[in-house]
Formats: C-alpha cells, sequence, structure tokens
C-alpha cells in the first residue's frame, strides 16, 4: 500500500453578529452534520478542563513563534480542526497528537458540550459563526467509525475529484469564503497530485463592546524594533482588574461572556517571560474586582500566516508527519499523514469592538494580587502586550495574540 499524505485544513474567522451555526460543504455528502451525536453528559462535562488544554496549546504555539513581531492565532480553531484529525489516528501517532493538543479523558463529548455553549452564547453585541467540513477523494472509503466520532464536531463530509485541483480548490475556498464572511478566500493556492482529503474549520467573531473607547489621541507606542505613533484610544469605566508580579490584566467586556483580555506586561519584561505568567495563571485571578480603570488601548490590524508543521513537531507531534504516521482509523484504502497546517488570521479591533479571521489548512496526499484606589488605575498599553478574546463559561480562548510593533 503506497504512503498517502493526508491533508487538513482549519479555518477560523471572527466577524460582527449573533448567530452561530454548523453547515455543510456543497458537495456529494456522506453525512449531514444537522445528525448530531449524543452527548451523555451535557451538564457534567468539565469543559472547562478542555478549554484549559486548548488555552495552554495556544501559549505553546505562541512561544515557539517569532515573538518579534505582531500574532494571532485562533487554539480553537486549531484544537477543533487537528481534533477532527486525531479521531483518525491510532497508536503512538494517536497519543502524540492527543499529548500536543492537551486532549484529556472523554474530548469528543466535551467538544460537543463546548459547541453547544458557544451557541447559547450569541447577543445582540457578539455574532459568532463556526463550521466543520471534510473533504475527500470521490473513490475514497472513510469508515463509519471515523464519521461517527466526528458527529460530536457536526462535521460535514464532502466527496470532491483532487484530480481536478483547480475546481476543488475553487469549492473548497469558497466554502471557506463564505463562512468568513468574504475575509479569507484563499487559504489553499495549490494542491498536489497526491492529495486526498482536506479537513476545514471555520469561526468567525464579531463583537461589539459594552461600552465603546469614548476619545482617540496620536502617542508614542514603544515597540520591540522602535518608537511609532498610533491612534491610541481611551476610555475610564468600571471593568474587572488584577495586577501581579508586574502585569496588569484587565477584561473589556462585549456582553456578560465574551471578552477582550489584555495582560500588560512590566515594563523591561519580555513578551515571552509575559506568556509564561500568563500560561501559568491558567485561570483569571480569582481576586479581579471591578475597578475604575483609565484604559488606553491603540487600534490595530493586522494579518498572520503560519505553516504549524515545525510548532507541532518540536511540541511533541512527530509521526503524524512522516512515515510513521498512523491514520488507519480513517481509511483503508492508503496510508495517510499530514503534509502541511496552514493557519491564517486576521484581527482589528477600534473604538467599537474586534473583528477577527483565522483559517487553517492541513492537507493531506498520497506520495510516492488585587488594587484598592480611589482614583483610575492607569493601564497605558504604549508597550507589548498580549490579548484574548475569551469565552468566560468555559474559560476558553478562541483567540490569542501579541501586538509588539504597529506597522
Amino acid at each position: 500500500m503506497k504512503k498517502v499524505l493526508f491533508g487538513a485544513a482549519i479555518l477560523v474567522v471572527a466577524l460582527v453578529g449573533g448567530l452561530f451555526f454548523l453547515s455543510t460543504p456543497k458537495a456529494d455528502m456522506l453525512y449531514n452534520p444537522s445528525e448530531k451525536a449524543t452527548i451523555t453528559a451535557s451538564t457534567t462535562v468539565p469543559t472547562s478542563a478542555l478549554g484549559n488544554g486548548v488555552n495552554a496549546l495556544g501559549y505553546d504555539v505562541l512561544l515557539q513563534s517569532n515573538l518579534s513581531k505582531n500574532i494571532c492565532i485562533s487554539p480553537l480553531s486549531i484544537s477543533y480542526a487537528m481534533g477532527i484529525a486525531t479521531n483518525g489516528a491510532a497508536g503512538e501517532t494517536k497519543q502524540q497528537m492527543e499529548k500536543t493538543l492537551h486532549l484529556e479523558g472523554d474530548y469528543n463529548n466535551q467538544i460537543a458540550v463546548l459547541t453547544q455553549q458557544l451557541q447559547n452564547s450569541t447577543s445582540k453585541n457578539v455574532n459568532l459563526h463556526l463550521a466543520n467540513s471534510m473533504w475527500v477523494q470521490q473513490n475514497m472509503q472513510v469508515k463509519d467509525t471515523f464519521i461517527a466520532a466526528n458527529k460530536f464536531y457536526q462535521t460535514g463530509l464532502g466527496k470532491v475529484d483532487f484530480s481536478k485541483s483547480t475546481d476543488t480548490i475553487k469549492t473548497i475556498n469558497n466554502w471557506v469564503s463564505t463562512k468568513t464572511n468574504g475575509k479569507i478566500d484563499d487559504i489553499i493556492k495549490k494542491l498536489s497530485a497526491s492529495t486526498k482529503m482536506v479537513i476545514v474549520n471555520a469561526i468567525y467573531f464579531d463583537g461589539k463592546f459594552s461600552d465603546k473607547f469614548t476619545s482617540s489621541s496620536t502617542e508614542k507606542f514603544h515597540g520591540t524594533k522602535k518608537d511609532t505613533e498610533v491612534e491610541m484610544m481611551h476610555k475610564t469605566e468600571q471593568l474587572n482588574y488584577f495586577e501581579k508580579d508586574g502585569m496588569q490584566i484587565v477584561e473589556v467586556p462585549f456582553d456578560n461572556v465574551f471578552t477582550l483580555n489584555i495582560y500588560l506586561p512590566q515594563e523591561g519584561e519580555t513578551v515571552s517571560a509575559g506568556i509564561e505568567k500568563i500560561a501559568n495563571l491558567k485561570e483569571l485571578p480569582s481576586e479581579m474586582k471591578s475597578s475604575s480603570v483609565a484604559l488606553s488601548l491603540p487600534e490595530f490590524k493586522l494579518e498572520y500566516v503560519v505553516n504549524l508543521v515545525e510548532t507541532m513537531r518540536n511540541l511533541g507531534m512527530t509521526d503524524a508527519f512522516n512515515e510513521k504516521a498512523d491514520f488507519s482509523a480513517i481509511t483503508s484504502d492508503v496510508d495517510l499523514y499530514i503534509e502541511s497546517v496552514i493557519h491564517k488570521t486576521t484581527f482589528e479591533v477600534n473604538k467599537d469592538g474586534v473583528e477577527a479571521t483565522a483559517a487553517t489548512a492541513v492537507i493531506m496526499g498520497e506520495m510516492s494580587a488585587q488594587i484598592e484606589a480611589s482614583n483610575p488605575i492607569e493601564m497605558n498599553c504604549n508597550r507589548p502586550f498580549v490579548y484574548t478574546i475569551h469565552h468566560q463559561p468555559t474559560n476558553t480562548d478562541l483567540f490569542i495574540g501579541v501586538f509588539v510593533q504597529p506597522e
């Protein structure tokens, strides 16, 4: 049997609105994601454990990244797409993937509950769209057990002809573009003659702040490379705030469940040291207290793209990308391995709120302390900081990023 390259594409996007849906690819469907799996413990599954794992993966990836430039990733999107792939793995490959992705216990059931809770968390201020799909070669037989496992992800499975690569690329990219409100329309640029499968996750988030920033001014941002003038937004209001070891932490709410969290390391501290501190927190401190905060935050917009293969290898997921890969739980027709994991994001914050998008493609193919203050606490983000889009009920970061230098 020839060795086959396993390709999966993950797409994550953030946009405005309050709608959440999981939808199917427009191809010959083998499974309709409206046929949801039975959740065995909808009220008792510890989704916070899965949220902690998603967040830990995000900080693992950040610490493997080039922190001299602006970065934004969606650990939730990576977890969704790679989780689907993990359901097709076996043996040592599966063990490495589970460990790297921080998947523990009945994680398929946890992801189903997490999806339900995200679905129920929309509001007039937040639009959240999420969709999963798998695209397989039309003559490749996919095991029923693999399809059943991914019902927990409400994943559509479509048949395409990868030999007609131009048409297939257009089909998948159009699906991605639709799910990301047109923000990402080229997640796949080319496919090899050996491509057999693509997995895609898409998230689109758009949140309006509960209270807008009220003013702005041109100020200097002390970046990692140089000082640069930026448009700095300002507002003073009651926000949940905490300070520990010189790091300032604040929650800027969109509604009662989604927040933009800002982590500002103390002056002189490296971004990596700040990220390690945040990662060790695991959850936001219970000591966070509603305080009057004079917050200054730069307006910014960024786009980020990276192939995560080397990052995953460095984190311990080695076999999935070479001849040792075991994805026998997907199909018996060919042997599969992961060729690439392309992750692309955009993130924009202004006085009204945040719009963020992300896409990740994994392509498979055949190969031959609390503060008391009477005056407002000043938190001036005029130097590198870390930010997240956070879902409080499940302690899950949809997006994690660092802003180190205006561009």
